[in-house]
C-alpha cells in the first residue's frame, strides 16, 4: 500500500529541472549551447513550479510502498 508520495523531493526537483532542459536539447536541427538549455531549464522550472508542485502533478515523483 502506499505510504508516502511527494513531487518535492529534492531529487525529484532536479530531475525536473534536467528534464526541462533536456527538452530543449531534443530537437536536432537547433543544437543549442548546453549552458542555455540548463539555463533556460531553470527558467521554465520556475515558471511551470506553481502548476507542478499543485498536489501531485509534477514531472518525478517519488513514492514509499509497504508490503504486507
Amino acid at each position: 500500500s502506499l505510504v508516502s508520495a511527494t513531487v518535492r523531493d529534492p531529487v525529484g526537483l532536479d530531475l525536473n529541472r534536467l528534464g526541462w532542459a533536456r527538452s530543449i536539447l531534443r530537437p536536432p536541427a537547433l543544437r543549442p549551447d548546453p549552458r542555455l538549455s540548463h539555463t533556460a531549464g531553470r527558467g521554465l522550472t520556475a515558471l511551470f513550479a506553481p502548476l507542478e508542485r499543485r498536489g501531485l502533478r509534477g514531472t518525478a515523483y517519488t513514492a514509499v510502498f509497504q508490503k504486507r
